[in-house]
């Protein structure tokens, strides 16, 4: 996996959909050089909130499983990730837990 892994997947969806540093960081309301530091690595994506990552995901049509792809993605490459990031993943990682045990009980029967 690539140093700068979350930037380049920032960078590839925002290309997908023609958009411009300029346009997602006023979106965002960042400036385009600070989006363009967490694209290249040069800056730590944990700059970044849920807030921020769900407004880019929602503007890029990006799926849920992807955003917490794209979490993932953050805290592998940071030292430290913002709290919110963290209770998002634990919480997605015990609902997706529960599905199959549902599952379980529910042949069980």
């Amino acid at each position: 996996m690539g140093q700068h892994k979350f930037g380049e997947t920032l960078k590839r969806y925002r290309k997908e959909n023609s958009y411009t540093l300029t346009f997602v960081s006023e979106h965002l309301g960042f400036t385009p050089a600070f989006l363009s530091g967490i694209e290249t690595g040069t800056r730590p994506p944990s700059a970044l909130s849920l807030e921020k990552i769900n407004a880019f995901c929602d503007l890029c049509g990006i799926e849920d499983k992807e955003k917490i792809d794209m979490c993932y993605l953050m805290l592998d490459e940071c030292d430290k990730v913002p709290s919110d990031i963290v209770t998002a993943l634990l919480e997605y990682d015990e609902n997706a837990e529960k599905k199959p045990r549902q599952r379980q009980k529910e042949m069980e029967r």
